[in-house]
């Protein structure tokens, strides 16, 4: 037969439950990038636990994003059911950065690619080449690009004036003009 003071600590412990990190998996769909929360899945057979924080404290300059059915480790803030966070991750969906404080660069890491952000233009890098600004199709620009539409132009200018000498002359001809301007920001290639 028990005591009364272990009878007073039974009901103790049942009234302040202690939550262990406790393992799980992220429930499909359920994922908020913009509140940094999803609902795990617990391997203990106790209920889902929705709104989890993919980190102790959420912020949005930071956040490693799981994938959906990724097994994840869960712990609680305060020894508090609704104040659960993801301690580990299996698999990674997405890593987002952005600077603070004027969170004006954004940097975010994918299957798809690296995309970097900012007030000024958009990047992407991925396995089929890089992406500027908010197209779709790859291209190359730049400085080697500009300098060999140059040297094109040049060559192209050299024939037409050598056109004008034999006879009949080469009449119609309009020299081309890729000048830097032009070359950012209509040339692209595939």
């Amino acid at each position: 037969m028990k005591s009364l003071i272990e009878n007073l600590s039974d009901l103790v412990a049942k009234a302040n439950p202690v939550y262990h990190p406790t393992p799980g998996k992220v429930k499909a769909g359920s994922m908020d990038d913009t509140k940094g929360m999803c609902t795990v899945i617990r391997d203990d057979g106790k209920p889902d636990v929705p709104k989890v924080r993919l980190q102790a404290m959420f912020s949005p300059d930071f956040m490693i994003v799981p994938a959906d059915g990724s097994k994840v480790i869960i712990a609680w803030s305060d020894n508090k059911l609704t104040r659960a966070f993801i301690v580990s991750v299996e698999k990674i969906r997405a890593i987002k950065w952005q600077s603070s404080p004027a969170g004006t660069v954004h940097i975010e890491a994918t299957d798809a690619g690296i995309t970097i952000e900012n007030g000024a233009g958009k990047i992407m890098l991925t396995n089929q080449g890089v992406k500027l600004g908010d197209g779709t199709d790859p291209m190359v620009l730049g400085l080697g690009f500009q300098s060999w539409a140059q040297s094109v132009d040049l060559a192209l200018s050299l024939i037409i004036a050598w056109g004008a000498t034999v006879t009949p002359p080469l009449a119609g001809a309009v020299p081309p003009l890729s000048t830097p301007a032009i070359l950012s920001q209509v040339n692209k290639l595939s």
